[in-house]
């Protein structure tokens, strides 16, 4: 299976903006913060900060691909949420659609785009999605063995699990 990551510039940010709406829904369900997952009044979630991955040189944003069929896709920041300021990559957004889910695609995905931008790492979970908590602990544990700690972290940028990390 030829499983890839592709880095998308602007002219292609709309391709995210749709996953984005399949992302909230699936993500609406499990969120601490329900009101924070309302649609418009045009039936949409949308993303506040999706421009700013084309806007901020911090922002990385990735489609996860398939034998070239979009599977998924990335979001990265260079900003820590432990310590609130740039100095480490956190995993902002990370989405496999449903079809492609178990198939260790994601984990894939996660290990490439890992390796792309070496360097700290923050891998935020909500503290009671536990399929999302397990799913990284595995990803982890191939990308760097042991060489993690897992802590809670409660500020204005987060309020749940933090898996750190150096590649």
């Amino acid at each position: 299976m030829n499983i890839k990551i592709e880095k998308i510039h602007q002219e292609k940010k709309h391709v995210i903006a749709n996953l984005i709406e399949l992302y909230a829904h699936d993500f609406s369900e499990i969120t601490q913060n329900p009101d924070k997952f309302e649609v418009d009044e045009n039936g949409r979630f949308g993303y506040a900060h999706l421009n700013d991955y084309w806007s901020d040189a911090n922002r990385f944003a990735y489609l996860i691909k398939v034998e070239d069929k979009i599977a998924g896709f990335i979001l990265i920041r260079n900003y820590s949420v432990i310590e609130q300021k740039e100095g480490s990559f956190t995993m902002a957004e990370f989405f496999i659609l449903r079809k492609y889910r178990k198939q260790s695609i994601g984990k894939t995905a996660a290990e490439a785009v890992v390796r792309l931008h070496k360097g700290k790492w923050e891998i935020p979970v909500i503290d009671s999605y536990d399929i999302g908590k397990l799913f990284w602990e595995n990803a982890l544990h191939s990308l760097v063995g042991n060489n993690f700690t897992t802590s809670f972290l409660k500020n204005s940028d987060w309020n749940g699990m933090v898996y750190s990390f150096t590649v």
